[in-house]
């Protein structure tokens, strides 16, 4: 404690405003990664994310008795496919694929 004593003022001083700086870059880092962010996330969807726009970019992610859509660009090979005459519940068999909030998702009829 002695030692602390006998250190001048200024020494304090400048160590105060060394932890201020500091404190005062990470209060505006953060804010900047905050408000990033909230500017990005509030943004419509960009071309990679958006997986359709109309229905029609949607088709059946499997060729029997899907139960989830994908894009037309993730469709399956289907050539050569036989599917069961079965209706199965909960699948496409019940449904169709359906272009909502840029997503392919399948919608079963009531």
């Amino acid at each position: 404690m002695e030692l602390l004593a006998n250190l001048p003022a200024c020494v304090f001083r400048e160590r105060r405003a060394q932890v201020a700086v500091f404190i005062l870059v990470g209060v505006l880092l953060a804010s900047s990664i905050l408000l990033y962010f909230f500017v990005f996330s509030s943004r419509s969807p960009s071309v990679a994310q958006v997986a359709c726009l109309k229905d029609s970019d949607c088709v059946p992610a499997v060729c029997c008795h899907a139960s989830e859509c994908v894009p037309k660009s993730r469709a399956p090979d289907c050539s050569g496919v036989v599917c069961t005459a079965a209706i199965i519940p909960g699948t496409i068999d019940e449904g169709q694929c359906k272009c909502k909030q840029n997503k392919c998702v399948l919608e079963i009829r009531r």
